[in-house]
């Protein structure tokens, strides 16, 4: 969690909602961040995981197409080969390791 509130502050990123879904594993958030062109909302997921895979990527954005925003994905670890090749399908979703 302290390297989620580190990453957000030097990024410039402000919490809006945030939600504990497993402890020291996985967070829920809305955030919000500064664009040239203004203030832009994203529905961001944080996992705590070595591996990230393609049920994780899709189900982080079902979720922020529920929530009618860009999804912010955020993890340590790796991305495995399917779900690279999901990445660049899907829009909307942007993939960060912290």
């Amino acid at each position: 969690m302290q390297q989620l509130l580190a990453f957000f502050t030097a990024n410039n990123i402000t919490v809006l909602e945030q939600v504990v879904l497993k402890k020291k594993n996985e967070y829920d958030f809305v955030v919000q961040l500064t664009s040239p062109v203004g203030q832009l909302h994203y529905y961001c997921k944080a996992k705590n995981k070595a591996k990230v895979g393609e049920a994780d990527l899709s189900h982080a954005f079902v979720q922020g197409q529920l929530k009618k925003l860009p999804v912010l994905f955020l993890s340590p670890g790796s991305l495995t080969k399917p779900a690279q090749e999901l990445l660049k399908e899907l829009k909307g979703l942007t993939v960060k390791q912290v």
